[in-house]
């Protein structure tokens, strides 16, 4: 109810009153919720006082406050859990066709273990594949592969040699490889070392295997038995740079001792091979072959002093002789292993079969007399056949080998590592022997760093050139000079025949 309304009943209010005290004679009747008042005439004059009200309409500024609320909107995160329904998309590579491929390894018996499970996991990996791994002896690979090849006989991984590679390459064997790894962007070209690719390089300058082993010359030595003519720890002197020819040739000279079959020896000869001749042919600072592999250089001066030098530890009894060795149980290897040479040129596989008893070491190659120390590395690589009917499909089961499958080779001790990432493997430290140094394995690979090459007749030059003449030399027969002068024809002619 207002105000104006308010003031308007007030004032009935009075009226009221004042009748009722005049008269007392006021009947009130309630009818219909309303109050009627009755007039009476008297006698006398009665003055009604009535008050009257006037409504006047003032003109009132109406103020009115209003208040103005700013909104800020603030973003406030709330987790709500919503049931999303995710639809994920796969995509299914397409299946491969089935597929048959055939691997020749190098047939070494310890090693078979390590091709079963590579076999195995591969398979394992690639079901559309059926692998046959076989295995084939180092002097009957090439001709199995070329014969093969001339009959249209099916296989795609073979075995690869420094001494088969130009051979292989040069008659269409292998396939170069250069396409398969340059098309490949997972392949690790740049984590193998360097040196035991470049062998497989042939001369029209591309690459025909990849390594999956491979065996760095090192010296073995018995620690015991070079303390026993005041000699310290070879590899130690080598660290220091003090690992030289002289320091070994004085260890051949004062190294021999006792009589018959207990008689001990200083170290064996060098390795009859020019593949391992040439070490020496190089620290005397002489030359195998020209530039281009078209003329021998053997009969130069500084490779007829590393000959004379080769030649002269045999004819001066400073190592054991061909025919003692070879009679020996084991050969020049098993006389070190039954304590009869100080020291033994060898490889990884050779530490494998070291007793015990032996407080052994290994050390690289010593400096030659030009200062030099270059090593020789020889690999078991693999090539994708010439007349393989699923080279794509061979490629990956190499890539394969090269990279994954060669831990296999660690675990049996066969190899040190061919990339330079599974120098901290642990399976590959684990397997060497509590007295090896993986740093010397290390060392050994590195200092690969100057290649050999082999030309395709290898084999004929080295077995009908080579090694009669060095025989001839021990003999007595003709000069190390005379003999370099008279094999030089006929190797040059075997290096410029046609293939």
């Amino acid at each position: 109810m207002d105000r104006q309304r308010q003031v308007s009943r007030r004032s009935l209010l009075k009226l009221a009153g004042a009748g009722a005290l005049g008269t007392g004679a006021a009947v009130a009747l309630a009818a219909c919720g309303e109050t009627q008042i009755v007039e009476v005439p008297v006698d006398r004059v009665v003055t009604q006082i009535v008050e009257k009200v006037v409504t006047q309409e003032v003109p009132v500024t109406k103020v009115v406050e209003k208040i103005v609320t700013q909104q800020v909107a603030v973003e406030v995160q709330k987790e709500v859990p919503v049931e999303v329904q995710k639809i994920v998309t796969v995509e299914v590579a397409p299946q491969r066709p089935p597929v048959t491929l055939v691997a020749w390894y190098n047939q070494i018996e310890y090693t078979k273990p390590a091709w079963d499970n590579i076999s195995s996991a591969y398979t394992a990996q690639n079901p559309h594949v059926t692998l046959k791994a076989n295995g084939v002896p180092h002097p009957d690979a090439v001709t199995k592969y070329l014969t093969a090849l001339a009959g249209g006989e099916s296989m795609d991984i073979v075995y690869v040699h420094p001494q088969t590679n130009s051979v292989l390459a040069a008659r269409g064997a292998v396939q170069p490889l250069d396409d398969f790894w340059n098309n490949d962007g997972e392949f690790p070209l740049g984590d193998f070392y360097e040196g035991l690719l470049l062998q497989h390089q042939y001369l029209d300058g591309k690459f025909y295997a990849i390594p999956m082993q491979h065996a760095p010359i090192l010296l073995i030595y018995n620690r015991d038995a070079l303390a026993e003519l005041g000699i310290g720890d070879l590899w130690e002197m080598d660290k220091e740079g003090k690992w030289t020819i002289d320091v070994h040739t004085d260890i051949l000279e004062r190294g021999v001792a006792g009589e018959g079959e207990s008689q001990t020896w200083g170290g064996r000869e060098i390795p009859a091979a020019l593949k391992i001749y040439y070490l020496w042919v190089w620290g005397f600072d002489g030359g195998v072959w020209n530039e281009d592999a078209t003329a021998t250089l053997l009969n130069e001066q500084g490779s007829v002093e590393a000959f004379e030098y080769i030649t002269r530890l045999i004819t001066d009894e400073l190592v054991p002789s061909r025919d003692f060795s070879r009679a020996f149980p084991g050969g020049a290897e098993g006389m070190f292993l039954s304590g009869n040479l100080r020291t033994y040129w060898g490889a990884k596989w050779t530490t494998t079969k070291v007793p015990d008893d032996i407080n052994a070491g290994i050390v690289p190659p010593y400096k030659m007399p030009n200062g030099t120390n270059t090593n020789r590395d020889a690999t078991n690589a693999y090539g994708i056949h010439g007349a393989s009917n699923n080279p794509e499909e061979a490629w990956d089961l190499l890539k394969y080998m090269t990279t994954e499958g060669v831990v296999e080779m660690y675990k049996v001790g066969f190899t040190a590592p061919t990339r330079k990432s599974h120098e901290d493997l642990a399976v590959w430290l684990n397997s060497l022997a509590p007295w090896e140094d993986p740093a010397v394995h290390r060392a050994a690979v590195e200092r690969y760093d100057r290649v050999f090459f082999h030309p395709v007749r290898y084999d004929e030059i080295n077995n009908d050139f080579v090694l009669p003449a060095v025989d001839g030399v021990i003999l007595g027969e003709e000069t190390v000079q005379e003999a370099m002068d008279r094999i030089k024809p006929g190797i040059d002619e075997l290096l410029n025949e046609p293939i």
